[in-house]
């Protein structure tokens, strides 16, 4: 998008949905949405529309959440144009856009759509197209943990995911529905040739990423496999970890112990862990054989 805007280039954003109720699967509903995208990029008037407006790519996300009317499926879509539309020539994108959509509705079979919940808007800055369409990724979700509800109440799968490890069972099963309907989808897909336009080339997959990615590992401590089994009971395993990361800090802002042995040592016995002293364990790894190491 840096790339995109610096050479004159404009980025608009556009959402679309279908029409959908509570006793539709997550999966139909997906399929339903990229086919009438699909239909959308299909013929003279798409074609037409690119060339008047001067689209060269576009960048489309694939979200869902779900609500009192079951699954709600949503299109981002980043629409990137080689200059600033004028208003009325925005609007009439949008008046263009918005009828291909109805139109690849109905010959879908899907019904009609409320022109309400169609969004068409120009980014202001090309911070604002990739947090568009980058916000309902699975690393961002993850992160930030997604703390607010989806927009009109629903919940993202990862909120379903929070609840069912809370023991709801209903946002377990809608946990499992989400995975599997959504297992191998992309989550952003590029139109042809526009990463290429850029300087980016294909994009890699997880697999090959760690293949190419030299990592290096430190060796802190070994935790015998009774008192591994004791942070797994006592849940604190990441508080563990964050100490050996990041070490211990109170509530003031001075650090007690530092990063490593000593503040896992430390974490570890704040649980009410029993770990002996013993001469270098606070130094150096504590030698345990293979087999009851964890």
């Amino acid at each position: 998008m840096d790339a995109h805007t610096s050479m004159g280039g404009a980025v608009y954003m556009a959402t679309f949905t279908i029409r959908h109720h509570a006793f539709q699967r997550c999966g139909d509903l997906r399929a339903s949405l990229v086919e009438a995208w699909r239909r959308v990029q299909q013929g003279s008037v798409w074609q037409g529309l690119k060339e008047r407006y001067g689209i060269i790519g576009t960048i489309r996300a694939l979200e869902v959440t779900h609500g009192q009317n079951g699954w709600h499926p949503h299109l981002h879509l980043l629409i990137c144009t080689k200059r600033i539309l004028s208003d009325v020539q925005q609007s009439a994108l949008a008046d263009g856009l918005w009828n291909r959509w109805s139109s690849s509705l109905h010959r879908g079979g899907l019904g009609s759509a409320t022109r309400d919940a169609f969004q068409f808007d120009r980014c202001g800055t090309a911070a604002d197209a990739g947090a568009y369409v980058a916000k309902w990724g699975a690393a961002s979700e993850l992160v930030k943990g997604h703390a607010k509800l989806a927009r009109g109440g629903g919940m993202s799968p990862w909120q379903l995911l929070r609840e069912a490890g809370a023991g709801s069972k209903e946002a377990a099963n809608l946990f499992r529905e989400y995975a599997k309907a959504f297992k191998g989808a992309r989550q952003l897909t590029w139109s042809v040739g526009f990463r290429a336009a850029y300087g980016f080339g294909p994009e890699v997959d997880d697999d090959h990423l760690l293949e190419d990615t030299a990592f290096t590992t430190e060796t802190i401590c070994h935790l015998p496999s009774g008192i591994f089994r004791q942070v797994v009971v006592k849940e604190i395993e990441v508080a563990v970890l964050n100490a050996a990361d990041a070490g211990i800090v109170d509530a003031d802002g001075v650090v007690v112990h530092d990063p490593g042995w000593p503040a896992v040592l430390a974490r570890i016995r704040d649980a009410g862990i029993a770990w002996p002293d013993g001469e270098g364990w606070f130094n150096r790894p504590i030698a345990v054989p293979e087999s009851e190491a964890a």
